[in-house]
């Protein structure tokens, strides 16, 4: 069963992005985070297919947390959401950039993939 980690310190959308992801993939595990750091923990827990990462957040960002994700994990796709334009900044650390206006709307078709 795939996995997709939601890191987003703002649990009211983190709980709607797993709403509108669950409602796509009925199979899909869908794991809930906080902050950076746990977001770190739970991917070196492995088997996770998709991360979907808020870029501001307590204890540690989302490019903090990708960062450190691709130190050992060079493979899990990353999509780091956030209001600003920072598709620059996602690039350089080897994720992808999605605004959260266009995924709250559509969910996550077409703008992550993710590994089953």
């Amino acid at each position: 069963m795939p996995k997709i980690i939601i890191a987003d310190d703002d649990q009211n959308l983190r709980e709607a992005l797993a709403d509108s992801i669950g409602a796509l993939y009925e199979d899909m595990h869908i794991v809930q985070v906080g902050d950076g750091r746990a977001l770190v923990e739970r991917v070196r827990e492995g088997g996770c297919s998709l991360v979907l990462t808020d870029f501001q957040m307590p204890e540690m960002d989302g490019l903090e947390a990708t960062k450190r994700i691709r130190e050992f994990d060079k493979q899990i796709p990353i999509c780091v959401l956030s209001a600003r334009d920072i598709r620059i900044e996602a690039l350089r650390y080897g994720a992808h950039y999605v605004g959260k206006d266009a995924i709250i709307r559509q969910g996550t078709e077409g703008y992550c993939q993710f590994n089953e």
